[in-house]
């Protein structure tokens, strides 16, 4: 049988893929393995875990460096706390980078946002990338994956180059190389890995007006047509914010929807759109539910959504 990804080149804009954002991050501590277990489980085509470095060159799922807001590292390890200078920006807090493998394994997830259930804090383990590609190959089928490396320059300018344990952790476990989309904000590393596998690669994007952390053009610059052919060279997709899409408008309404996902698909590129979540207040007010908002973008022909509650996008595709 086909897996999923394999299969995504067959399905048209109008199946698009759901992929569990940090996995069930709606209803588990993100990036945990419960969380990815509820996002297989509620449908979702694929898992998203975000990885980032140890002091000792192993690479962990989390959306951040900073520990501080997803784990109790506080309780553990008050004396660590650092601030330094992350992409432009100061950051005060516990820095995955400066933990080894073993100080990490002794953390514990937490749910970071107010908004959301703590009944699950402190249950679960923070997992490896290994650990993750040895789960997703274990399940009946094999588990589509979408991982995004982190501040890939700012770890490479401390001595952390995470590009070599993340390629490493592949090879060694074994795991069909074809059933990942690697994703980045930065774009040298994806023109590296580019150069260096076959992987499927994923130029995520941020705000139009900033610009990548390794340098280069500002995001803006890559969704204009030309900058989307460019973006083509090395990358076979790009992770836009939804709003990218179709922008809003005065009062809780939208805007009319962008040429983005006509010109992506025309030079070549599929279009992964980021994040839906249940909560009102992650939506205009134009979408009474969050089944509403999904099937705006779903008809607008975007290839994939992130949700991080996927039971909830899967349901909404189904009812189309």
């Amino acid at each position: 049988m086909l897996s999923v990804l394999l299969a995504a080149s067959l399905l048209s804009a109008d199946t698009p893929l759901v992929f569990a954002h940090r996995g069930a991050s709606g209803e588990r501590p993100e990036h945990t393995m419960a969380a990815y277990a509820l996002g297989l489980e509620h449908g979702a085509d694929a898992i998203e875990p975000d990885l980032v470095i140890t002091s000792d060159g192993h690479l962990v799922a989390r959306h951040d460096l900073d520990l501080g807001q997803t784990t109790d590292v506080s309780r553990h390890f008050a004396d660590r706390k650092e601030t330094r200078t992350i992409d432009g920006h100061a950051v005060t807090g516990w820095f995955s980078d400066a933990f080894t493998l073993a100080e990490l394994q002794t953390l514990r997830a937490r749910q970071p946002r107010p908004d959301r259930s703590r009944a699950h804090d402190d249950r679960h383990a923070v997992p490896t990338w290994a650990e993750l590609l040895a789960w997703a190959k274990a399940q009946p089928e094999v588990v589509p994956l979408v991982p995004e490396l982190k501040h890939v320059t700012h770890l490479q300018q401390r001595g952390l180059d995470p590009i070599p344990p993340f390629l490493a952790a592949i090879e060694a476990s074994g795991y069909p190389a074809d059933q990942l989309w690697v994703q980045c904000f930065e774009v040298t590393p994806l023109q590296r890995l580019d150069a260096h596998s076959g992987l499927k690669l994923v130029q995520l994007i941020g705000h139009p007006d900033h610009t990548p952390a390794d340098g280069g053009p500002a995001y803006g610059a890559l969704v204009t047509p030309e900058g989307l052919k460019a973006v083509a060279q090395y990358a076979d997709a790009i992770g836009v914010h939804k709003w990218m899409v179709q922008p809003p408008g005065p009062d809780g309404t939208y805007g009319p929807p962008t040429s983005l996902v006509q010109d992506a698909h025309a030079a070549g590129l599929q279009v992964h759109v980021y994040t839906f979540r249940d909560e009102a207040s992650e939506r205009l007010s134009a979408d009474p539910t969050p089944t509403a908002e999904l099937q705006r973008y779903y008809q607008l022909g975007v290839d994939a959504v992130f949700a991080d509650y996927p039971k909830t996008a899967v349901a909404a595709r189904a009812a189309r």
